[in-house]
């Protein structure tokens, strides 16, 4: 057990500031076409969120570079590149003007 003084010390390479969430969403990966020529739509669930990038949680697998449109609850169209493949899901970039 911890004294009541102790301090914790959280080392984070990330210099943004990112606000953990629980936003549902859905999202697109521009190289997929169904049969039809439609690009599908997997749903997904924003777990971060900084002015950089969005981690999403999904069932659905993507690579990194794969190019990605998020419709987000709350938060609109995100549009952007997989960063970063994480364990239940992805991070992405965020393509937006200054």
């Amino acid at each position: 057990m911890r004294p009541a003084h102790c301090e914790i010390v959280f080392a984070e390479r990330r210099r943004d500031v990112r606000i953990i969430v629980n936003i549902a969403g859905q999202f697109a990966v521009s190289t997929r076409r169904a049969a039809g020529g439609a690009r599908p739509v997997f749903s997904c669930r924003a777990v971060s969120v900084s002015n950089r990038a969005v981690a999403l949680i999904a069932q659905v697998s993507v690579e990194i570079g794969d190019q990605i449109s998020a419709q987000l609850d709350h938060l609109g169209k995100l549009e952007g590149t997989v960063i970063r493949i994480l364990e239940h899901g992805f991070a992405m970039s965020i393509a937006a003007s200054a």
